[in-house]
């Protein structure tokens, strides 16, 4: 084959690897499976989840943009809402608050970064977050963390490289629940970080 046919060869080989077809990709799964139960549960009866995307003036690293992955699948239109509904799925198995408890939460989430290189083999995503956990009687931030997780898919889990840029998402949001129930284990949220109004 000449130079001339390979060089025109090589922009068709990237587009397979790193795009593929869209065909038959995979809804969104933010859900980790390996979610044990907590030992020592948060000492706050969960109320509520909220998961945002941040403003552009407090993200950081490259800009989000998640509309591009709703090509793929229109469930991916929503990755807020899977987020949310897959953390409350997790916090549920790992029993992570006690419900007896008199004092009510709220987890407040602000996804800092989401991000992806457009063509890859691997397409190593990065997932930045901010957790907060709000004190619903007086408005207290009583928890707080930012947690940055990288999601990777290996090439032998799809040939089509959309399929592997959605799944390189999914790990890169689980492995981020996951990280933030680490952190709950044992967490006191008995005194507040950032002072809310006085009862």
């Amino acid at each position: 084959m000449s130079a001339l046919n390979m060089k025109k060869l090589f922009p068709l080989i990237f587009l397979i690897m790193g795009i593929g077809c869209a065909t038959n990709t995979p809804p969104p799964n933010f859900a980790p499976n390996d979610v044990g139960l907590i030992k020592n549960r948060a000492n706050a009866d969960l109320r509520s989840i909220s998961v945002t995307i941040a403003q552009p003036q407090e993200q950081i690293g490259k800009k989000i943009k998640l509309g591009q992955q709703a090509i793929y699948s229109a469930a991916w239109g929503d990755v807020p809402g899977h987020w949310k509904n897959a953390l409350e799925n997790a916090l549920i198995r790992a029993n992570a608050f006690d419900l007896t408890s008199e004092k009510k939460v709220s987890v407040l989430v602000k996804v800092l970064q989401y991000w992806q290189p457009s063509m890859s083999g691997t397409f190593p995503t990065t997932v930045t977050a901010q957790y907060d956990i709000l004190d619903a009687s007086t408005g207290s931030i009583v928890f707080s963390s930012t947690i940055e997780t990288v999601g990777k898919t290996e090439m032998s889990h799809a040939f089509v490289g959309a399929i592997r840029s959605l799944e390189s998402q999914n790990r890169a949001v689980q492995m981020n629940i996951i990280q933030f129930i680490q952190q709950l284990e044992g967490a006191d949220l008995s005194k507040p970080i950032f002072p809310g109004r006085q009862k």
